[in-house]
């Protein structure tokens, strides 16, 4: 039945309105329950957000500190954990661009 009934439709029978209500409060019950998932995920997907940036800050933190270190000495080692951190950093940054998409 449609949310929003007019006098008109309304049953005359007091036990066919009882059913009626019933079912609208059912419905009304599911419809909460749907909103506080999406209300959860939304929170979720907040969450995810702020602690990719937090990720993102820290690694470029450590990469900034990382690229100090090698100025003046060419470390194999110290190359290759720049381009991991570097690779990680892009992947949060696509991560989030994905998580907000889905947000919006």
């Amino acid at each position: 039945m449609t949310a929003m009934l007019k006098r008109a439709q309304l049953p005359d029978n007091i036990d066919a309105l009882k059913a009626l209500l019933s079912a609208q409060g059912a419905q009304i019950a599911a419809l909460k329950e749907e909103n506080q998932a999406w209300r959860q995920e939304r929170d979720a997907l907040h969450q995810q957000k702020h602690d990719d940036k937090q990720e993102i800050v820290r690694l470029s933190l450590l990469l900034d500190k990382l690229r100090r270190m090698l100025f003046g000495q060419k470390s194999e080692k110290l190359i290759h954990q720049i381009d991991q951190l570097q690779l990680e950093l892009e992947e949060l940054h696509i991560n989030q661009g994905e998580r907000a998409q889905k947000v919006e």
